[in-house]
């Protein structure tokens, strides 16, 4: 059963939905139908990403526009996006939602955490359960209606993203108490952008901090940027993002620079601030932002060129050699070439180009990490002291047998796509 199974056997897509007419058990039944869809974890993937939870969530609760997609969906060949209706109404997620410190949990820190109003079906009043769910549900289903399309192509996939994160909870929290001791790490990491370039959590999104006065004591002067005491919430961001891409087997293209700098402190093994290979510097794509999702769906499913460029980024994501890297490159600045001047792109771009860096959209989980090598980085990073849990995160891209194993596994994705077209 998938998703939209239930849709449509709760008759959730019928204008308007009205749940008045369902008795507390059968929601009940709803619940566990939604937890059904989502009973294992995706199969590999060649090409696939994922954003910054934020993002992911605020377009896929429709709180972003679905055309906030398009850029992605140019370069990659499949996203993951949460399932909004499992955030919701699943009792596992609502469990998950309350033991982390967005929910106002502060068993993460000795401090307060900031904290979301967001509540779960689960969490809201007995008495008013049914009403949010008749307020809440339109919107979301209106969204999974709206890329369903793409969903059944495979160009989207959903994920929940709390069955990965729960299990993990207890790893996390003892990881950050362990980040949280090297002050000269924690400091480079978690302050090396304005506050405003941190996601601080999947709804609470960014928050700018600046002084509101002068306050002579510490000469600090109005306006000066200043961040948040407690770091918790910046590395668990950081720790999210490497695990959805250790378990989902996918890129991280984070939308804030900060969302990056602890995912990559933890990815290259403890390095604060690791070198990263330049590819391509810039390239110019057609943006495609400010088009109708009618016509973004078009080109995704039927533009030829830009199938050959998701490639190009699918072979960038595991290749070694420099002179076989030299020809990828090559070729994609000749597909940029196409894309600008393809007639059939142009009628629907309003923004003539975006400028992309290859170096983010391929991202430092795709090899595009130098620096120390993997014994001496872990060593010297503030990983070692981090336990078993961050080293299986940083083992998973660093180490040579892991990377064997990646480039192995994405020989058989790619060896199983190419028959599904024949």
């Amino acid at each position: 059963m998938t998703i939209y199974d239930v849709i449509t056997k709760w008759e959730l897509d019928k204008v308007p939905i009205n749940l008045n007419r369902h008795s507390r058990s059968s929601i009940n039944l709803l619940t566990e139908d939604v937890e059904s869809c989502y009973t294992s974890l995706l199969k590999p993937h060649l090409g696939r990403i994922h954003q910054s939870l934020h993002t992911a969530t605020t377009i896929a609760e429709a709180t972003a526009p679905v055309e906030s997609l398009a850029l992605p969906l140019v370069f990659s060949k499949q996203i993951v996006l949460p399932d909004p209706l499992y955030s919701i109404l699943s009792r596992k997620a609502n469990s998950t939602w309350n033991r982390l410190p967005e929910s106002g949990n502060n068993s993460f820190s000795d401090s307060p955490a900031i904290y979301s109003q967001w509540k779960t079906y689960w969490s809201t009043k007995f008495e008013d359960r049914i009403q949010y769910l008749n307020e809440r549900l339109p919107m979301l289903v209106e969204r999974l209606l709206k890329i369903r399309e793409l969903v059944k192509l495979g160009f989207i996939v959903l994920q929940p993203w709390e069955p990965i994160v729960d299990p993990e909870i207890p790893n996390l929290k003892k990881t950050i108490v362990e980040l949280k001791k090297n002050a000269q790490v924690l400091k480079e990491i978690t302050e090396r952008f304005n506050q405003d370039k941190y996601h601080l959590g999947a709804r609470i999104g960014a928050i700018g901090v600046v002084a509101g006065s002068d306050h002579p004591p510490t000469g600090l002067k109005k306006g000066t940027p200043m961040w948040v005491g407690d770091k918790t919430e910046i590395l668990l961001m950081g720790l999210f993002h490497s695990l959805l891409s250790q378990r989902l087997s996918s890129n991280f293209i984070e939308t804030l620079p900060g969302d990056r700098v602890v995912f990559d402190f933890v990815r290259s093994g403890g390095i604060p601030n690791p070198e990263q290979k330049g590819l391509v510097p810039r390239i110019n794509i057609p943006n495609l932002s400010s088009s109708l999702w009618e016509e973004i769906v078009a080109i995704r499913k039927d533009s030829e060129l830009i199938g050959k460029f998701q490639d190009l980024f699918c072979e960038l994501s595991f290749v070694e050699p420099a002179i076989q890297t030299d020809l990828l490159v090559q070729q994609m600045l000749e597909i940029e070439r196409k894309l600008r001047e393809d007639s059939s792109l142009k009628k629907f771009v309003k923004l003539p180009f975006a400028e992309m860096s290859v170096g983010t959209i391929v991202g430092m989980a795709s090899n595009a990490v130098t620096g120390s090598a993997f014994p001496v980085a872990l060593a010297a990073g503030a990983l070692s002291a981090a336990g078993m849990f961050l080293f299986e995160l940083t083992t998973d891209y660093i180490s040579k047998e892991s990377a064997e194993k990646r480039k192995r596994r994405d020989l058989v994705v790619r060896i199983n796509e190419g028959l599904k077209k024949t």
